[in-house]
């Protein structure tokens, strides 16, 4: 039975050799964070080639909207950008419009990687319309008041909840449990299914517990911690057997 969630991870870090690990894994996808790292783009160029090799979506998480570096991410191969701070139809309508080629938008028109040099570019033309997945961040009360303009638009099938950004935003970072942080986890679930539209979450911990209440929760999109929180608990976990 085909599963109904898919499962990534972030890369923060950078190294080929570990990264290359995290691709060959079970996760479905892998975000590679251009928001939080000193990943630059000829690594993250390198790292792309790995999810070719692997077989797996590799997404951009990009600090901001920004039209020529989206197209240097998108020629370098991307397969969609996870879009940090977006808070309003603008956002999203400047992301798409960005994103995608006439007559959707305005991206540019470049004969790099993802377009194979030119060799592949009427395919790549054509299927990108259909194939760049765009996936904002809902991290701030903002996003939430705007989720429904937000969404209504055919091209986000999927949005994904920052949980520590979102809990800063109303002054309480990190706390999960506040009454305000669950109502508006209750809101962005209640206009997502309401859209139609697949939820994701960022599960930091690394706890396949934790993240089995999140499936069972119906979020069906999920970075499952970073690189480094992986690599820290795996070898904390080797001196406290």
């Amino acid at each position: 039975m085909k599963k109904s969630y898919s499962i990534g991870t972030w890369i923060t870090v950078g190294n080929f050799e570990f990264s290359e690990i995290l691709f060959k894994s079970k996760f479905d996808w892998i975000c590679i964070d251009l928001e939080h790292s000193t990943i630059d783009l000829d690594s993250f160029k390198a790292l792309v080639s790995l999810g070719e090799k692997y077989n797996k979506k590799t997404y951009a998480r990009i600090p901001e909207i920004n039209k020529s570096y989206i197209n240097k991410i998108l020629d370098a191969g991307a397969n969609g950008l996870i879009i940090a701070n977006v808070s309003s139809k603008s956002d999203i309508d400047k992301c798409i419009d960005y994103a995608f080629y006439s007559p959707i938008g305005s991206r540019g028109v470049g004969l790099s990687r993802a377009q194979m040099y030119g060799n592949n570019f009427e395919n790549y033309f054509k299927s990108s319309s259909k194939e760049i997945d765009i996936i904002p961040i809902i991290e701030s009360k903002e996003a939430i008041d705007n989720l429904e303009e937000i969404i209504d638009n055919e091209i986000i099938k999927t949005t994904m909840i920052g949980p520590y950004d979102l809990s800063s935003s109303i002054g309480t970072p990190g706390r999960f449990n506040s009454n305000e942080f669950k109502s508006m986890i209750e809101k962005y679930k209640k206009i997502s299914n309401d859209y139609d539209k697949i939820m994701g979450l960022h599960v930091v911990e690394p706890s396949r517990k934790l993240l089995n209440e999140k499936i069972n929760e119906k979020f069906n999109f999920l970075a499952f911690s970073t690189d480094t929180i992986i690599l820290d608990r795996a070898i904390q976990s080797m001196f406290d057997e």
